[in-house]
């Protein structure tokens, strides 16, 4: 709302899709919503209310786009009821405002308003240009879909505007000058200006632009991850409604066509149907040539779209779930226009009426049925804190204006959707969050802890812990359901931090159990980072560390308290050290950081770590670690 954005949401391989475009679709949204008109509540209400209308209306315009062809309504109210019926079978079409959610419609008219364009119709060129822009802002690989779409959508301008009548004396190039500098390809024009405002903004960086990341990440996987079989595979998981977090269960596609066989066999027979009667149409002239072309059309877009995400499937990284392609629904959905197409040019009158008759009454019936069933966490039921004064467990925290809050759970696996939604909250109030490094996937790597830590420049940091088992049901605010706190026990004077929270904290970091040496804590490949909320004090504070090093050579081991190298000592073998932290020591990282900031670091050289990068660190084990004040 205050047009500082200029990225989409974060992925988890460390850069950010290209740009804003459906952030501010929900900031108009909320500011018409819940700011202006007040119909809605809460703010996130507004964004939902804002991405069904969003939604509804690509879909509004899709069957627009058929409409222009068909130039009847029955076939239309068909298609219309059947798509609507494929897209509530998809469960997330209309209602989500997750990522890979909200480019389904936008995509789906990308697809037919290109059809329409290859059928020698400009009248949707302009959505083809919107759509496009919105699916490019989207997803990372979304330009794999649109360039290729769009090269078809220029050649077919050109072809169609060469077939145009013209002048005697206009020459072939001087049609193609018209076909490009009409009014329509100029009003195209001025819809890609907002959507190339961010994107021009990152290019700025240069290479600390988005990017530069995205590029360094090419390069890195440029090898497929995903075999062309196991493409196809989950390619047609589709077809069969899946849920959206599920991931094929076998790489063989025999396996998946042998599980639902019946399916798969309908959906051939389908197509099968669907090329012989496009052939025998052409061939009797059933229906006008002007439907004829669209079908067509339709087939051929039909065909390189499914080419285009095969590709994808072979590039995409990691496990292959449902929702890293949702827009693959968009091809089933252009399959069935397909069909429902060439089926109309073997249906008389009487026939059409009793399909579309069958097809309203399948869509009240599909539309009447709830789709979640109360299974997603309604947005009304979680009110985050706002502003600098908070209400804690433990009472009331007036944060400094230059404090940073190091915001944490003992099981953020299970805490990530509130703390996610506090920390926005809290960003939204101008208040500086970092995480522990184990939520970097939602919050990226700039916002952990570690990469705080690896500032030059200090700063205050104050703990703020979510309490054990938060009622996110519960219709009012979370008072006392944060303290400002770290996760240790004490006894007598002696903090000790479980090896559980010492690895829950750290990124790579697990918890172990050896029957030589018992339960310890194996660290990855970054130091180990433990935050501490301690009052400044005098006394002199004795830190108990028990490690050991990851093999049987020497490494050096280097402890920071703050910014300040207290040890720095050849570990052998597994060691138990304690070592005196002097009150200075303390009370400048408390200064610094609010609290005390203790880092632990391996590394093979015996250089001073100050000549070190941060990162620069090996593995190690803890197997004990507590505080105590003598």
């Amino acid at each position: 709302m205050t047009l500082h954005e200029i990225y989409g949401n974060y992925s988890r391989w460390e850069f950010s899709h290209p740009g804003p475009a459906f952030f501010y679709v929900y900031a108009i949204g909320q500011l018409i919503f819940h700011y202006t008109i007040g119909i809605c509540p809460q703010e996130h209400n507004a964004q939902l209310f804002s991405g069904m209308l969003f939604q509804t209306a690509f879909w509004s315009l899709a069957i627009s786009v058929i409409y222009t062809h068909a130039r009847r309504w029955k076939p239309v109210l068909i298609i219309a009821s059947l798509s609507f019926i494929h897209f509530q079978l998809c469960e997330q079409a209309f209602i989500s405002i997750w990522p890979p959610h909200q480019l389904l419609m936008p995509f789906a008219c990308l697809l037919l308003s290109t059809a329409s364009i290859v059928a020698g119709s400009r009248q949707w060129l302009w959505l083809f240009v919107l759509s496009a822009c919105f699916c490019v802002h989207g997803h990372v690989a979304q330009p794999l879909f649109v360039l290729p779409l769009t090269a078809v959508a220029i050649a077919a301008v050109i072809y169609w505007q060469r077939q145009t009548p013209s002048p005697t004396k206009a020459t072939y190039w001087t049609r193609v000058r018209d076909a490009l500098w009409q009014r329509d390809v100029g009003g195209s024009v001025l819809i890609t200006i907002p959507f190339l405002i961010p994107l021009f903004a990152d290019w700025l960086k240069l290479r600390d632009s988005n990017l530069a990341r995205i590029l360094s990440h090419i390069r890195s996987h440029n090898e497929p991850d995903h075999s062309l079989e196991q493409s196809l595979n989950y390619y047609l998981q589709f077809y069969r409604y899946w849920d959206f977090h599920d991931a094929p269960e076998s790489d063989e596609l025999r396996d998946l066509l042998s599980s639902f066989p019946w399916i798969y066999s309908g959906w051939s027979a389908v197509m099968l149907l669907t090329l012989a009667g496009l052939g025998l149409a052409w061939k009797r002239r059933t229906m006008p040539l002007r439907w004829l072309w669209w079908t067509s059309s339709l087939l051929l877009i039909s065909i390189l779209a499914q080419i285009l995400t095969l590709k994808w499937g072979c590039m995409m990284d990691g496990e292959m779930f449902a929702f890293n392609a949702f827009i693959n629904y968009a091809l089933v959905f252009l399959n069935i226009c397909l069909f429902t197409g060439v089926l109309q040019c073997f249906l008389n009158q009487t026939t059409q009426w009793i399909v579309a008759i069958v097809c309203c009454v399948a869509l009240l019936v599909v539309a009447a049925k709830p789709i979640h069933n109360d299974r997603w966490i309604s947005d009304t039921g979680y009110r985050p804190m706002q502003g600098r004064d908070l209400y804690l467990q433990n009472g009331q925290v007036q944060l400094p204006v230059d404090s940073w809050i190091y915001f944490q759970s003992p099981h953020p696996s299970n805490d990530w959707i509130l703390m996610t939604g506090q920390a926005n909250q809290w960003r939204k109030d101008q208040l500086k969050v970092v995480v522990p490094d184990n939520l970097s996937i939602f919050f990226g790597n700039e916002r952990t802890i570690q990469h705080f830590l690896d500032r030059d420049e200090p700063h205050r940091l104050t703990n703020i812990e979510v309490a054990p088992e938060p009622q996110v049901d519960s219709p009012h605010t979370f008072d006392g359901r944060f303290k400002q706190t770290s996760p240790v026990d004490i006894n007598d004077g002696v903090y000790t931090i479980p090896l559980e929270t010492l690895a829950s904290q750290h990124s790579g970091a697990s918890v172990q159990t050896d029957l030589e040496t018992g339960k310890f804590v194996q660290m990855g490949g970054a130091p180990m980072v433990v935050v501490i909320p301690l009052r400044p004090t005098q006394q002199v504070t004795t830190l108990k560390v028990e490690l050991s090093p990851p093999t049987e050579d020497s490494f050096w081991l280097t402890l920071d308290v703050g910014e300040t190298e207290v040890a720095h000592k050849l570990i052998k073998q597994r060691h138990t050290l304690n070592f005196s932290l002097q009150p200075e020591w303390v009370n400048k990282s408390i200064s610094d950081y609010g609290s005390l900031v203790i880092r632990i670091q391996l590394s093979t050289q015996s250089t001073p770590s100050t000549w070190l990068s941060k990162r620069a660190t090996m593995g190690f084990r803890i197997h004990h670690f507590s505080l105590s004040a003598d």
